[in-house]
């Protein structure tokens, strides 16, 4: 949704990020390649190509270019450059366990619902961000929790509202 794009857009400027936004899934792995974002932000719901499809896609390039990134070190040996995928963060109005369990499926770094205040989905982008700069560490899950949970406001209001009082 357009008007979605032009709020988070808004939102995400005036808390000091550089921004890039695609209006379809085919258009945001093309910037993707172009860009090599910190972070991605994806709605399930897409024109073209819904988000399970773009994130499947953005986790092989990511593959990819891994492969292709190969140095030899001094002794001659072929070394993989470490470097982690940008953090995805789903955010979408699709709060169904289905659509959330596939997510976790596919490793995503988190699960927003819409409608989110500005201040939830800020905190979430910074938690991911500071979480993507940390050495990997083996994810450690018991069977019957869920790998990602949807967060949601406490209660429902518009992306542009926040905790503070009207000034």
């Amino acid at each position: 949704d357009v008007a979605d794009l032009i709020l988070f857009r808004q939102i995400l400027e005036m808390a000091g990020y550089e921004v890039d936004v695609a209006e379809s899934g085919a258009e945001g792995i093309l910037r993707y390649r172009r860009f090599a974002p910190d972070l991605i932000l994806l709605d399930i719901t897409m024109p073209r190509m819904d988000g399970f499809e773009v994130c499947t896609r953005l986790k092989s390039l990511h593959e990819e270019d891994l492969q292709t990134r190969r140095h030899k070190s001094r002794d001659g040996r072929q070394k993989a450059i470490e470097q982690k995928a940008a953090p995805i963060l789903f955010l979408t109005m699709h709060a169904a366990k289905d659509f959330v369990d596939r997510a976790a499926q596919l490793g995503v770094d988190g699960y927003l619902l819409k409608p989110v205040k500005a201040k939830t989905l800020l905190a979430r982008i910074e938690q991911c961000l500071l979480e993507s700069k940390t050495p990997s560490k083996p994810a450690v899950a018991a069977p019957e929790e869920p790998a990602v949970e949807p967060i949601t406001d406490d209660e429902s209001s518009p992306a542009g509202e926040t905790d503070e009082p009207p000034a």
